[in-house]
């Protein structure tokens, strides 16, 4: 990811907060040099939290990202080094708070970023803090903000309705069992044994008659296509000369045929008229 030295804070803002700083006392420590009400104010003005005087979230996001600030003060840390460890932890403390994260899962966010601003590989990292740092901050982070985490989640989590409902037994929440038919309307097992094997006779029929069908359309296809590849195979010359030959003997079939049947039926005729005239002559 990119760094995120002077995204936050400028070098500018940052010199400017740092040069709010009451005069030295001999008896004060490193952690006073910066806690000035006029470098509060003026860093609160460089993160947008103006107002924070009469709003207690902003102003406990403030103290947050101060102590940030005077931590990194007060290790004598760079301008690039404290806008980037402000930035850490605003980013840190924004993401926990708007994904309800856990503190482990947080925790592993801020680590992830600790490590991109510790190794120098740019573009995707940039050595800003030494193993040294690094391991201060760490520990400065986990005494600062994550030993107070449920704190910051209860203070600055924006809260959520819900709505409950409360039901009596009464109303559609008990589940009844379906309703028995009577037995007289039932059917015996002898007339529902026969009915079923009934239904897989038809059954048995209907895929026994698709079958059949199917065969029968396989075969028809096949002998289109046999007819087909034959047709073609042969010249069109040879397919004239049998086309006429069969014609030829279809008609001599058809008149051998036709003949055949004329005799047939002379020679029926003449049976019955000479079983006519037997029987005329017997009734006389």
């Amino acid at each position: 990811m990119a760094p995120l030295a002077f995204t936050d804070l400028t070098e500018q803002q940052v010199v400017e907060v740092l040069s709010y700083t009451a005069v030295p006392d001999p008896t004060a420590g490193p952690s006073d040099v910066l806690r000035t009400k006029a470098a509060r104010n003026h860093l609160a003005a460089c993160l947008g939290l103006q107002g924070h005087g009469n709003d207690q979230k902003k102003a406990i996001e403030l103290d947050l990202y101060f102590q940030a600030f005077q931590h990194g003060a007060a290790e004598n840390l760079t301008p690039k080094q404290i806008s980037a460890l402000v930035a850490m932890v605003r980013q840190t403390h924004l993401r926990a708070i708007g994904k309800r994260l856990t503190v482990e899962r947080s925790f592993q966010g801020f680590k992830d970023l600790l490590l991109d601003h510790s190794i120098h590989r740019p573009p995707f990292s940039e050595g800003i803090f030494t193993l040294r740092e690094a391991h201060a901050l760490m520990a400065w982070m986990l005494t600062a903000y994550y030993r107070n985490y449920k704190l910051y989640q209860y203070a600055l989590t924006t809260g959520r309705t819900c709505d409950v409902t409360s039901r009596t037994a009464g109303d559609g929440l008990v589940e009844y069992p379906p309703e028995t038919p009577p037995l007289e309307d039932a059917t015996p097992m002898e007339e529902h044994e026969a009915k079923l094997a009934e239904e897989r006779k038809a059954k048995e029929e209907e895929e026994t008659a698709a079958a059949e069908e199917a065969a029968k359309e396989a075969e028809e296809r096949r002998e289109r296509e046999l007819k087909e590849a034959y047709d073609g195979s042969l010249p069109e010359e040879v397919r004239d000369k049998v086309a006429a030959v069969l014609e030829a003997e279809m008609t001599r079939m058809k008149t051998d045929i036709e003949g055949r049947i004329a005799s047939e039926t002379a020679a029926l005729q003449e049976r019955l008229q000479g079983l006519e005239a037997r029987l005329s002559a017997k009734g006389k």
